[in-house]
């Protein structure tokens, strides 16, 4: 009888539950929070849910019971949680705990873009979203905060989420550089993440094509809207002009700007410099050299002359006389990064591996973030069959500069050489050349008139068996670099395979003369053998233009 009525007074009698929470009464919260319950039972629980408000926003039925409060989406002041379990008896508890929300709106949307960008200079990601979103609820439209916002997103590889902010700031400000370099950005970063995992090669070729042409679109639309700014090249401006017609690629306004300045002014490097750079990459080597010997009779060459000389001269296969003009350079101005540059071409020029490891790894500690020494990290990883590496390196000099016309180049070269000399099948060597004919085009989409983009295409159509393209390419090529022995190889190559034999040899006689010292006595060319020397003997320097 007594063991009976102990148990019923003990089937009355409360079991044990309580519930406790990480988080004090009164305590300030901010940013994403995170919340574990402690629950003792003498009972299985069955689940704990998690009210805000008198809302219920989330549960959990297993251990760890843990919620994530997103404060951002609160208003700043107190706030009421609810904590409560449950058992399999169906006994309950709760633990209500009120909070202030303190993310600091308030403040206003600057004070947090700037932690932003802090947070975004130090690689965190995730505090510079938290900061980009509290400046958003501050100002809805701020676009410094739509910035933050699309670079922390960029850095985490949530591109859609980057794209987003980064084209909301762009339809905000359409004419402002900054934005459309950050849509571009974006762009960038998903076509290469496409390449990178596409299962469909050639469809993974077309979009990062794609993505190039939007990119190059949209940073030369932004530099021809500096030019527009700085108007038509006057006495007072002509340096700015100059300078930007040559980021922009127009080397042919950069020349024409310079040409009447140069004459009055031959010893001023500052017009001398940017004239035989323009002439350089132009193709028109003659001209540059004759440009720098005429400065080099009326007054010393600077450094940066010096080195273009040196440039110059190793082109034309005089290593005696580029030697000379590369240790005046270096001797006099050894820091200077055009100087530097100039040194990584001539060793890559000769496919001195050790000198141009040297010499990058001298650069990358100092100017790392321009697209010039990320192109040759880029190809000192080729010339060492590091080819991963050397796409990554390609990837950053395209980041730094979407017109990067060299750094597509290489790519193409690298791809067509593969398809020429690897022993894959029919189908992959394919796809290595229609790689390479994206690469080639977009080269073109940088400067319409690259001589070495027009040959490239010209190869690839000899090595597919298109003869008449061939032929049409290796023409224009020629026709935009006619003192370039390698368009007449290459056009020689391309008049022998349409049978044309008599203009063939004429073409092939034209690349003696302008390279007597490595083509004199050759024979025309097969495809083969003018992609040989295109790929070995062909690549254009690429140097930091002239100081500003």
């Amino acid at each position: 009888m007594i063991s009976l009525i102990a148990a019923a007074l003990l089937a009355f009698t409360p079991q044990k539950l309580d519930v406790s929470v990480n988080v004090k009464p009164g305590e300030a919260i901010s940013g994403i929070r995170h919340f574990r319950i402690m629950v003792v039972s003498d009972d299985p629980v069955t689940q704990v849910e998690f009210y805000v408000g008198s809302e219920l926003r989330d549960s959990d039925s297993s251990i760890p019971y843990e919620f994530d409060l997103d404060t951002i989406e609160e208003k700043d002041g107190d706030l009421p949680l609810t904590f409560a379990a449950y058992t399999t008896k169906g006994d309950s508890a709760k633990k209500v705990v009120v909070v202030k929300i303190n993310n600091g709106v308030a403040l206003g949307s600057a004070v947090h873009v700037s932690k932003g960008i802090d947070y975004l200079h130090d690689s965190k990601w995730d505090q510079a979203i938290v900061e980009g979103r509290i400046a958003l609820k501050a100002s809805p439209n701020d676009n410094q905060a739509r910035m933050v916002m699309a670079r922390a997103y960029l850095g985490k590889r949530q591109l859609d989420k980057a794209e987003k902010y980064a084209e909301d700031w762009q339809q905000s400000e359409p004419q402002n550089p900054d934005a459309s370099a950050l849509v571009t950005d974006v762009d960038l970063h998903k076509a290469f993440d496409t390449y990178s995992r596409g299962s469909d090669p050639g469809s993974a070729i077309k979009s990062i094509q794609d993505a190039f042409k939007a990119a190059i679109n949209t940073r030369q639309t932004v530099l021809e809207s500096g030019m527009e700014r700085i108007g038509r090249p006057t006495e007072a401006n002509l340096l700015q002009y100059a300078d930007a017609a040559i980021i922009s690629g127009r080397y042919s306004l950069a020349i024409t700007a310079l040409e009447p300045a140069f004459r009055k002014h031959a010893e001023d490097p500052a017009y001398s410099d940017r004239l035989a750079y323009a002439e350089l990459n132009s193709g028109h080597l003659e001209d540059a050299m004759n440009t720098l010997g005429q400065v080099e009779k009326l007054a010393k060459l600077d450094p940066y002359g010096s080195a273009m000389m040196a440039v110059l001269q190793g082109i034309a296969s005089n290593p005696a006389s580029s030697d000379k003009y590369l240790a005046q350079a270096v001797s006099s101005d050894p820091q200077n990064v055009g100087v530097r540059t100039a040194q990584a071409f001539l060793a890559l020029r000769s496919h001195n591996t050790a000198e141009l490891a040297k010499v990058t790894a001298d650069l990358n500690q100092d100017a790392g973030e321009k697209p010039e020494v990320n192109y040759y990290l880029s190809a000192l990883s080729d010339e060492r069959g590091d080819f991963d590496q050397g796409r990554t390196y390609f990837e950053t000099a395209v980041y730094a500069e979407p017109l990067s016309e060299e750094a597509y180049l290489e790519e193409g070269n690298n791809s067509l050489n593969f398809a020429a000399t690897a022993k894959g099948s029919a189908q992959d060597r394919k796809l290595r050349t229609d790689s390479a004919v994206a690469m080639y085009q977009t080269a073109l989409e940088c400067r319409p008139e690259s001589y070495r983009g027009l040959e490239g295409l010209a190869l690839c159509a000899l090595f597919s068996g298109d003869k008449a393209n061939a032929l049409k390419y290796a023409l224009a090529a020629m026709k935009s670099a006619p003192t370039q022995p390698s368009t007449h190889f290459t056009y020689a190559a391309a008049l022998r395979s349409n049978g044309k034999h008599t203009e063939a040899f004429q073409e092939n006689q034209l690349a003696w003369k302008y390279d007597p010292v490595i083509l004199r006595g050759r024979a025309v060319p097969t495809g083969m053998e003018a992609f040989s020397y295109f790929y070995k003997f062909d690549r254009m320097p690429v140097m930091a233009p002239p100081a500003k």
